[in-house]
């Protein structure tokens, strides 16, 4: 079985019959990540001691963090409207061109999360360090929050106005913002833009359906995995001929 005009860079095929179904591989990126805040970061700064504590910190690298999220979400919504909406993908230098096109949104992307990174002599990218750079940055945000809403809560505020005015706000600012990100989100927008750099303009089942009667029915499924929409599903009554299709 092949299914010619899908972009499998977001398109995901599933085949359903009565004996057993069919999917599209796992991609070999999901998988259970540890992570952890930076040292440099909120657990480290709650564990210093200091006279003058600069609470402004903690929120300036959160703003960071936010706008490295958006930078994926920005690149991969571009990379999309192009993928989606152009339907020369089907041709094979349209396909070179957007396998390209992921390609350098994720070498732009690695230089945006890895800040140390040399511009100049920019290395191959590590998929598995990006991605979990993209969840360590959605983690940092939320710890942020509940940083400052712990320390808003123990803290007596009463002593001095500025900074309880200046927690208020960086604990109000955050609360927001930690509901714009979704971390589900943001891994599934960057899984799109590697699986771009590798994408094929159909998808091919080499396995043989096999019917252990007569009849069998096949359901096939189209889903767009970028917004976890169902775009097509057909249902065929396939006759056996030696029992192999």
């Amino acid at each position: 079985m092949k299914i010619l005009g899908v972009n499998t860079a977001f398109v995901a095929v599933v085949v359903t019959t009565t004996d057993y179904s069919l999917t599209s591989s796992t991609p070999g990126l999901l998988k259970s990540l540890l992570l952890k805040i930076p040292d440099s970061g909120i657990l480290g700064f709650i564990s210093q001691e200091s006279d003058a504590p600069k609470y402004g910190l903690i929120y300036a690298q959160s703003m960071e963090h936010v706008k490295k999220l958006d930078s994926l979400t920005e690149r991969a919504n571009a990379l999309y409207e192009v993928s989606n909406d152009n339907a020369e993908f089907r041709t094979l230098d349209m396909v070179k061109g957007i396998q390209k096109k992921a390609q350098l949104h994720l070498r732009e992307l690695n230089q945006v999360f890895n800040t140390t990174a040399d511009i100049l002599q920019p290395k191959k990218v590590d998929y598995d360090v990006l991605r979990s750079s993209v969840a360590q940055s959605y983690h940092y945000v939320q710890s942020a929050k509940h940083y400052y809403k712990t320390l808003l809560e123990n803290s007596d505020l009463s002593i001095d106005s500025s900074v309880a005015n200046e927690l208020i706000l960086y604990s109000s600012n955050l609360e927001v913002l930690s509901e714009t990100i979704d971390l589900e989100t943001s891994l599934r927008y960057f899984d799109f833009l590697f699986g771009s750099t590798e994408m094929k303009n159909y998808e091919q089942f080499p396995e043989l359906l096999k019917a252990s009667k007569d009849v069998i029915e096949a359901k096939i499924t189209l889903i767009n995995t970028f917004t976890n929409d169902t775009i097509f599903t057909k249902k065929n009554r396939l006759f056996y001929k030696e029992r192999w299709f």
